[in-house]
């Protein structure tokens, strides 16, 4: 983008002259936030936007510096224009950029931690009691290293917060704890047996709370009004099975005795037939069955 500098100051003369066209001669101006009196001794603004630009990108202690000089020095409502014209950024990155800079006015050893610009912007936004306490935390977590990553310093910023709210507990534990803050009967239930059991580890938190979520479970399906009971349908009667006719007679009581005996040796002759020639030997044992029974068997037991 090209830079545009003196933009502010050409925009002011086009204001100053609009105002005496519309209200006459002498008409008073818009209040100023900074009275030329009190800028005297101040740069220019374009100044202010080279020096900015001259900077690495990852300079954010000494952009927010410049930026604060700049908005000291910006004549009321010029600020948002100023940022777009000279820099193309809107007025919450460019207070993202101060609040980094005075974070680092009151703790100087912000400005020696290898934060990320994110993390920087994160402090900003924390609780004041709790900043020595996070500060201290980064300086002993980035100890040794490069430059802390975006997700190991929230992670510290996180413990932190969470160790003034519930108290000195494991990380795993206060971790599952942020999970489950919530203003629910069994939220309370899961934090007190997390808190009761102090899981070292992940995993064991999940156990704990998957216990819990089960006896919470229980209860609500134990409580739910049933559904009424249907009457049972009236049955039809079932006839009694007829008992099986005793043996009446000695030729009846022969062929009860013998009928498993006939059934055993019929079927070993009839598996051992052609499909086609298993007619035949049923019509043949029907005949000799007949001609059997056909007088009184104590006869033929006689004859042989």
């Amino acid at each position: 983008m090209a830079r545009r500098h003196g933009a502010g100051s050409r925009r002011r003369e086009h204001a100053d002259e609009t105002q005496k066209d519309t209200f006459g001669k002498g008409a008073p101006s818009k209040p100023n936030q900074n009275p030329p009196q009190a800028r005297t001794n101040r740069r220019s603004l374009d100044a202010i936007a080279n020096d900015i630009h001259a900077l690495d990108r990852t300079n954010v202690f000494a952009k927010g510096e410049l930026l604060l000089e700049a908005n000291e020095a910006c004549d009321y409502g010029d600020w948002g224009q100023w940022l777009e014209d000279n820099f193309g950024w809107s007025q919450r990155s460019a207070e993202n950029y101060m609040a980094v800079a005075r974070l680092g006015r009151r703790f100087e050893t912000v400005a020696n931690l290898k934060l990320p610009r994110t993390a920087l912007y994160a402090l900003t936004g924390q609780a004041e009691d709790l900043l020595p306490a996070m500060i201290d935390a980064l300086v002993k977590r980035g100890a040794g290293t490069t430059q802390l990553k975006p997700y190991e310093a929230g992670y510290v910023i996180r413990l932190v917060r969470l160790r003034h709210e519930h108290g000195d507990y494991t990380d795993a534990c206060l971790l599952a704890i942020d999970e489950w803050c919530a203003p629910e009967s069994e939220s309370d239930e899961i934090i007190a047996a997390l808190k009761k059991k102090n899981p070292a580890t992940k995993e064991v938190a999940e156990k704990i709370v998957a216990a819990i979520n089960a006896k919470v479970l229980a209860r609500f399906v134990s409580a739910a009004p049933q559904p009424p009971q249907r009457p049972a349908l009236p049955q039809p009667p079932q006839p009694k099975p007829e008992p099986e006719p005793e043996p009446t007679s000695e030729r009846d009581a022969v062929v009860a005795a013998c009928v498993g005996e006939v059934e055993t040796v019929v079927h070993a002759a009839v598996s051992k037939l052609a499909p086609h020639e298993r007619l035949g030997l049923f019509e043949e044992l029907e005949r000799a069955l007949q001609a059997l029974f056909a007088e009184p068997i104590q006869n033929r037991w006689r004859e042989s």
